[in-house]
């Protein structure tokens, strides 16, 4: 069993992690503490055409995530993943120095737009360097994919736990780590570009699965992508940080679970079952968000953070490495989330905060139904 380990955890494996590292930090260390940067500055009530300005930031952002998805296929189809990576952390490195002379809340939101299309890159970048770097069989992606996600999760969790207590302390010190933890992942792109590239797969856009049959594979994932993007944009404010802090590091501690968890769910009950367990346990979180507290709130993370990242580890063994279905598999996971920030600010003010936590039962219920659909579907079993 060690000797599988001492396999695994290879060099350039680890010195990747370096790099998905840095971006996961920029990813949940910024948008985990933007509601309480608008809380301290006394952006928290402003509103722009009828829109929370809380909810248009974070819309925005996740929007530019969602392109972000869309520009990364054409980049690494003509580009290594390392000239990719490099790429996205230099314009991280840039948002880092620009966030330091932020004062108004437009300029917040178009910095931290950008500093997210970089991140959605870079992360797609490293999931298909990662997969390369595994042997190509379903049982060894599945499982060494989970094993990465521990340690990408775990970050998380602590920058996500971390983020708002640091700005409620010092704004300057918020803005000033991102420039020294991205000089991490700039040296490691750099150091690693001298492995010979036989430590990888080559990279190919050959498969028997087309964007749109990879679509309709990550499809199910929409609601719950709808979901993590309310809750990740609005429960700080509606809850406040002693209660909402809790909540998106629970998500990221799940997160981090889900890849101990399953690799052997699967291997017991099969991946059509797990993902039906995985839909059904965040409709079970959404009545933690109409009547919360802290232990329904802490659920709520449990919850989201191990469906989202149990049913990503799946459908991204199921699809094939391709960047073009790298690219797809992000615009729905970018999309939902952006389209929830954004909808759902207007429907949190139209018809209160309990009502618009209860509609997140919808999207989840029509997330159910293209699953059951899909479950009865030969492209289910379509494995590259």
């Amino acid at each position: 069993m060690s000797q599988k380990k001492a396999k695994f955890w290879t060099p350039p494996m680890i010195m990747m992690m370096v790099t998905e590292g840095s971006i996961v930090y920029h990813m949940d260390f910024y948008s985990s503490a933007i509601p309480a940067w608008f809380t301290r500055m006394g952006f928290v009530e402003t509103k722009f055409g009828g829109l929370s300005a809380v909810g248009l930031t974070s819309g925005l952002s996740l929007g530019f995530m969602w392109l972000g998805g869309i520009v990364a296929a054409p980049l690494l189809r003509r580009f290594s993943t390392r000239q990719v990576q490099l790429f996205s952390l230099t314009i991280m490195f840039l948002t880092a120095w620009w966030h330091d002379n932020i004062d108004g809340w437009v300029e917040m939101m178009f910095c931290q737009s950008i500093r997210d299309f970089s991140c959605a890159v870079g992360i797609i970048a490293c999931g298909m360097r990662a997969r390369k770097m595994l042997p190509q069989d379903q049982k060894s992606q599945l499982s060494g994919l989970a094993k990465l996600n521990v340690v990408s999760c775990g970050l998380s969790a602590l920058f996500a736990f971390i983020g708002p207590l640091v700005v409620a302390h010092s704004i300057r010190v918020w803005f000033q780590i991102a420039i020294y933890l991205t000089l991490w992942g700039l040296l490691e792109t750099m150091i690693t570009g001298r492995y010979p590239e036989q430590m990888e797969s080559k990279d190919t856009e050959h498969s028997n699965i087309s964007i749109w049959d990879t679509l309709q594979l990550v499809l199910p994932s929409l609601g719950i992508s709808i979901a993590q993007g309310v809750v990740m944009t609005y429960v700080i404010l509606d809850v406040g940080v002693t209660m909402g802090a809790p909540v998106r590091a629970m998500f990221n501690v799940a997160a981090g679970l889900a890849g101990l968890v399953i690799p052997l769910a699967v291997g017991r009950w099969g991946d059509k079952h797990v993902v039906r367990g995985l839909m059904f346990l965040v409709l079970l979180a959404v009545p933690g968000l109409v009547w919360p507290t802290l232990y329904t709130l802490i659920f709520v993370g449990l919850a989201m953070g191990f469906a989202q990242i149990g049913l990503g580890i799946i459908l991204t063994v199921k699809r094939p490495n391709t960047s073009s279905s790298a690219s797809a598999h992000a615009l729905v996971d970018y999309g939902g989330a952006a389209t929830g920030s954004t909808i759902w600010g207007v429907a949190r003010q139209s018809l209160g905060i309990a009502p618009a936590y209860a509609l997140l039962a919808l999207p989840l219920l029509l997330c159910h139904f293209f699953f059951e659909r899909l479950f009865r579907s030969k492209r289910w079993k379509a494995q590259v």
